[in-house]
């Protein structure tokens, strides 16, 4: 019997057949094992005796493993191992051998994919040279084990042994990069792994030497403590030391340039040769070289074509403004790709000190690739000079693209915001392009280009649209499965580039998921269509299961903007919990904290803490927490908090509500933390998210002045006030008046720039009858109304601010100072009472005090 292995496995010794030491059935009668020592993965076992049918044997045997795995050798092969059974007639018959199985061998622990690439090789320039390798077992950080990366390079490197911290570049934390001779010791830190399975990519700076080193081979390992884990299956040869070549620079245009990801787009270089060295010259000299080769390394995420001469060319140039030359290089013979490496074969040699122009063809890197201008780096070598970190031209990638969702519970719809920043300029006619997942409903918000605004100087707009008129439209998918897409277009003006910009959609949401492996896509395109600017792939988000139902209701009266004023809060839960603590973010730039005085409706031991500042998307944070008693389902639950008075955009008037469970640590009541948010102990069970309450302005620069006061008297009242927002057609002005006064009906006049600017003018008026019905649901809004109760306060939730004088005045702008004049009657003698001044629309009121 034999049993064959991968190349590059060894069989040593120690072959165990016997059944109690092997857990099989019977133990396999053979003679002494045989080890072709031409081949050393092949042994061969004697059979001694007959081998019984349907009996199950096994062995043990002592292996040294490959240096590197089959499938990563010469010629690769698949890790299989057989076994082949031949019988006496074998040696002579092939009918006597049998294939008796194959199994696949266990995978070995080593870094696989290792790659060592250098941003310049030129001799004593600094370099930053890229890291990059695969791991099998993972490594991490913990109180009493240290997880380290070795890279490791053959010859000594001296700048190596200045490796600081600051010299490592990388996503990965860690603590300290020690340098030594011809090593680099990375330590992750506290708390930090690196799972199994990931790729790992840094970039050491340092400088190159003054002279080549006899051979430069790079090995990294990685250490858990003491002990090496894995290193390289094979040490990588890494870069070549060449001169410098001269003038060497990577045009930002060229004709046929498209920058658009994923595209294949052309890409212009210049140079010049320097001098030729000795041996160079006894090559050209003897015929050795009669050719020039040049090589371009592309950026991470390019692609060169394997057939790429028909995308290689030259030409001459001559720049008018400078009177510069460009020379066209000997006629390309050869030009081979491979990944990121193109190389191209000249019919003749370059000429020293010559500036030559050249372009080629790749394919950029598509949109989900993380590609950026600034880090990367094209490399240009020809024969034996190049030239390293030159930097091309970006990309047409949107930037600092950002999904806001509003609304994250099941089954609800609300608005969900996008930040994005232009790289290029979108003409007018051109559109804003959304791709939407399946799970998520979009519709326009707004309407007529209602949902776009800058982003410039507010991240979260100013909620002023930018492209009035221009139409929306919702692409529904045709088969389930397929995303939506929602175009915004054509553009009524220009969108500038290198501006950020908002766009605002209406979001349906399915049921609860945390699956976000769907994402969200964002172009810009101009007439045609086609694609300007494109966003990475954009996650989306969880949907959280519905936490319950809740309401916020503002003081009767209104308050200046900025000032804060009291809102009461009711909710129940849909869900319950032992103890955890309630989240509420607010919208931007709303900010709230509790009346610590009005917690009584709460669990008991309730404290409330505010944290973060709120300048930002969910930078501000209130949390009620309850770590004594537990939080009940369908209980009714009251509070009260303070919010400042402001008017907000439509697209942002949503609170988010969150029910953490499983908090453990009490922090002390009423804290106020500032700086970005931590994240908070247990998970989330629920989600809800709040419209705010409807935001009513305040009547500026108001006052009320009767003529005479006398009791009995009929006399002029003069109210002065400033209007903002504006009062359109159909809106409505009530005045009431304290107890006691009269107010005449069509007895109203009228002064205001654009109305009347030096006499009043009369307007109509009336004073509607009481109707019978309460101020519902709340006396901001409402219908005509009646108190609730007699002898109520002005400011109480059940005194009506409908009732009284009524005038119609058409439309008046935003920040006219208006002047009405009604005639009155106090009945009886009175201290000073409140006026009431209140502005409508539909049911809603807008202004009052």
């Amino acid at each position: 019997m034999y049993i064959l292995g991968p190349a590059g496995y060894i069989f040593v010794s120690n072959i165990d057949v016997d059944a109690e030491s092997t857990g099989v059935e019977a133990t396999l009668p053979i003679g002494v094992p045989t080890i072709n020592s031409a081949r050393p993965h092949e042994v061969m076992l004697p059979i001694t005796d007959n081998a019984l049918e349907n009996m199950f044997y096994g062995f043990r045997a002592k292996i040294q493993n490959a240096l590197v795995s089959p499938s990563s050798q010469d010629e690769p092969k698949p890790n299989r191992w057989n076994v082949v059974v031949i019988m006496s007639s074998g040696l002579t018959d092939l009918a006597g051998r049998a294939e008796a199985g194959a199994f696949e061998g266990s995978s070995l622990e080593v870094l696989r994919a290792c790659d060592i690439t250098a941003s310049t090789q030129v001799f004593l320039a600094q370099n930053q040279v890229t890291v990059s390798f695969l791991v099998a077992k993972s490594i991490y950080t913990s109180e009493t084990s240290v997880g380290s990366i070795h890279v490791t390079v053959s010859d000594a490197i001296p700048s190596l042994e200045e490796a600081l911290a600051t010299s490592v570049i990388t996503s990965l934390p860690y603590t300290s990069c020690e340098g030594f001779t011809n090593t680099a010791v990375i330590r992750l830190a506290r708390a930090a792994a690196v799972p199994r399975g990931s790729q790992v990519r840094f970039r050491i700076a340092l400088t190159n030497p003054a002279l080549a080193p006899s051979e430069t081979r790079w090995n990294v390992a990685t250490f858990q403590g003491f002990a090496k884990l894995e290193e390289c299956e094979r040490t990588v040869v890494t870069f070549q030391l060449l001169q410098a070549l001269n003038q060497a620079l990577a045009s930002r245009s060229a004709t046929g340039q498209d920058l658009r990801p994923g595209s294949m787009s052309v890409y212009e270089f210049f140079f010049a040769y320097p001098w030729r060295n000795a041996e160079e010259e006894a090559n050209i000299g003897s015929g050795q070289v009669t050719r020039s080769q040049v090589k371009i390394t592309l950026p991470h995420g390019f692609q060169s074509p394997p057939d790429c001469l028909s995308g290689v060319s030259s030409t001459a140039s001559t720049s008018g403004a400078t009177g510069s030359t460009a020379a066209r290089l000997p006629e390309f013979v050869a030009c081979v790709g491979a990944g990121r490496i193109l190389s191209a074969t000249l019919k003749s040699l370059v000429d020293p000190h010559v500036t030559y122009r050249m372009s080629i063809t790749v394919q950029n890197p598509p949109a989900d690739f993380e590609y950026s201008s600034q880090s990367s780096r094209w490399q240009l070598q020809v024969d034996s000079a190049a030239a390293g970190d030159l930097e091309g031209p970006a990309l047409r990638t949107l930037r600092d693209v950002q999904l806001l969702p509003q609304n994250v519970h099941e089954d609800s719809s609300g608005f969900c915001m996008i930040r994005f920043r232009t790289a290029s300029e979108v003409p007018a006619g051109g559109s804003v392009y959304v791709q939407v997942p399946s799970a998520s409903d979009p519709s326009c918000s707004g309407g007529g280009g209602g949902g776009l605004f800058n982003a410039q100087n507010n991240d979260l707009g100013d909620g002023n649209p930018i492209v009035p008129g221009t139409p929306c439209e919702v692409q529904r998918a045709e088969l389930p499965g397929q995303p939506h897409a929602l175009v915004l277009g054509p553009l009524s003006s220009t969108l500038t580039s290198n501006t950020a910009y908002l766009l605002a959609l209406g979001v349906r949401n399915g049921g609860p998921t945390s699956d976000t492996s769907a994402t969200w896509t964002v172009k810009t395109r101009d007439a045609n269509g086609e694609s300007i600017d494109t966003s990475r792939p954009i996650p989306t988000f969880a949907v959280r299961r519905l936490l319950g139902v809740m309401a916020f209701t503002s003081p009767a009266l209104t308050s200046p903007r900025g000032q804060s004023y009291p809102v009461d809060v009711d909710f129940t839960l849909d869900v319950a919990v032992r103890s955890g603590a309630l989240v509420l973010y607010p919208p931007p730039f709303v900010s709230a904290m509790c009346d610590p005085h009005v917690l009584a409706g709460m669990p008991q031991g309730t404290t409330c803490q505010t944290e973060g500042s709120p300048s930002g998307w969910r930078s501000f944070r209130m949390i009620l927490w309850s770590l004594a008693s537990p939080w009940s389902a369908s209980r009714p639950y009251h509070f009260r908090l303070l919010a400042d008075a402001q008017e907000l955009p439509f697209y942002r008037q949503t609170w988010t509500v969150q029910l953490f469970a499983g908090a453990q640590t009490s922090p002390q009541d009423g804290q106020l933390t500032f700086g970005a948010l931590e994240p908070l102990p247990g998970f989330v069970v629920g989600s809800l998210s709040v419209a705010q309450w409807r935001w009513r302005g305040w009547l500026a620069d108001l006052t009320v002045a009767c003529q005479n006061p006398a009791q009995g008297a009929r006399s002029q009242v003069t109210v002065d006030f400033v209007v903002n927002p504006e009062l359109a057609q159909g809106d409505e002005v009530w005045i009431r008046a304290p107890p006691g006064i009269l107010l005449h009906p069509f007895s109203c006049y009228v002064q205001a720039p654009g109305i009347s600017m030096e006499v009043p003018i009369p307007a109509p008026c009336e004073v509607p009858e009481l109707s019978a019905a309460p101020c519902f649901p709340h006396v901001y809004e409402t219908s005509p109304c009646v108190d609730a109760a007699p002898d109520l306060p002005p400011d109480s939730a059940g005194f009506s601010h409908r009732q009284g004088m009524k005038l119609s005045l058409g439309a008046v702008m935003a920040g006219t100072h208006l002047r009405i004049i009604v005639e009155a009657t106090a009945l009886v003698a009175a201290e000073a009472g409140k006026w009431l001044v209140s502005t409508w629309r539909d049911v809603f009121e807008m202004l009052g005090v």
